[in-house]
């Protein structure tokens, strides 16, 4: 049995040519999936922002400890204290804890399979996999390892990981939707008792404050089972809904998003509103990213043939493949910024203006340092 494996893959030039070839169907994929991409991503957020915004102007203060019949309707924002009548429990292992959501983290001892690509000295491919034991909260295939012999994985898990919430909860007066406390994420571990492992049944001991189902906790073998709980308890939170009667269903803005807002503690509407903005700036953020790396990445493959064609030009190979990174690099980022431009100029015209010139600015500045150093090496070059 062997931990660590190497193999040595010389496709030829050729072989790996073929190989980027068909890796340029992909690039295109991710080239052109990049665009509708981020043009949503940028509709998405002017239409949050503009949602909070009318929001955040009509939002009514209410007491959580009466219903107003005259606020029927209308945006209102209460805090107070969540509570419930009901225990939750796991219905298969029977840990159970006070509180509005309980959930069960289930992972499992097993052999994890790790590949890492390098070259040798020949530039030939070098396919190293490595094998070591570990926790995992997803079954890992042992028959697709390349390696199965010795590392052998239990074919399923015993248990799946899940959480459950109360079916009532109030906030003083009001009733708390089914939607509005599976947005409570305010979770704490729940301490698993020995007294909780006898009534879970079977193989199962209390170990660490989890639950576990193995030989010996303290020297895990493969197949061992540690399942971890956590609870949403009873306590202060801050609602913003359209007030139903005695509850709260999502607002549909003017601006075209629906407004239900759930936040632990006491919190006032002005700052659980800068919240929802932050999180929708942290959003855009995070897809205006995925987006550009979709287009750089796109642009390499697509490029792909183009850098084999260059690992094998002697001297200068890598300054050719390092070029290559680095115009993909510049015609993501330029292509991005003008998608993003456009977009915001229907959204909002003065910033998408400036974003556009700021692009063509950026363009222009790059082809502008390329010809100086051209001429630099061509006046050198005269000398």
């Amino acid at each position: 049995m062997a931990d660590k494996i190497s193999k040595v893959t010389d496709k030829g030039f050729f072989g790996t040519l073929m190989e980027s070839v068909k890796k340029v169907v992909t690039g295109f994929a991710l080239f052109f999936l990049a665009f509708p991409l981020l043009l949503w991503n940028e509709c998405r957020s002017v239409q949050t922002a503009k949602s909070l915004d009318e929001g955040a102007g009509l939002v009514v203060e209410v007491d959580s400890a009466s219903v107003d019949p005259g606020n029927q309707g209308k945006l209102v924002h209460t805090s107070g204290e969540a509570k419930t009548t009901e225990t939750l429990a796991d219905p298969i292992l029977a840990v159970s804890s006070p509180g509005l959501r309980l959930s069960r983290d289930v992972e499992m001892y097993q052999w994890l399979e790790r590949e890492e690509k390098s070259k040798n000295s020949k530039d030939e491919e070098v396919t190293t996999w490595y094998y070591e034991k570990g926790w995992s909260s997803s079954l890992n295939n042992s028959s697709n390892f390349e390696e199965p012999y010795g590392h052998t994985n239990p074919s399923s898990m015993p248990y799946e990981s899940e959480d459950w919430q109360v079916s009532q909860a109030s906030v003083g007066a009001w009733m708390m939707s089914s939607a509005q406390i599976q947005k409570l994420t305010n979770w704490s571990d729940v301490t698993v008792t020995p007294e909780m492992a006898a009534a879970a049944g079977g193989a199962a001991k209390a170990s660490g404050g989890n639950l576990y189902i193995g030989p010996d906790s303290s020297s895990p073998t493969v197949g061992d089972v540690r399942i971890s709980y956590q609870a949403v308890p009873e306590g202060a939170v801050s609602l913003i809904g359209k007030q139903v009667s005695s509850t709260m269903e999502p607002y549909q803005t003017v601006a075209g998003d629906q407004l239900l807002l759930v936040q632990d503690g006491t919190v006032s509407a002005e700052m659980m509103f800068q919240a929802a903005k932050d999180a929708n700036v942290m959003m855009t953020w995070i897809l205006r990213f995925v987006g550009f790396m979709m287009m750089f990445t796109g642009l390499g493959l697509i490029l792909g043939p183009v850098k084999v064609v260059a690992d094998k030009i002697p001297l200068v190979g890598d300054a050719i493949e390092a070029g290559i990174g680095l115009f993909a690099f510049l015609v993501a980022a330029f292509l991005s910024l003008v998608t993003i431009a456009v977009s915001w100029i229907v959204a909002r015209p003065l910033v998408g203006v400036l974003l556009l010139v700021v692009a063509v600015g950026a363009l222009v500045g790059v082809v502008m340092l390329v010809k100086k150093a051209r001429a630099g090496k061509a006046a050198a070059a005269a000398a």
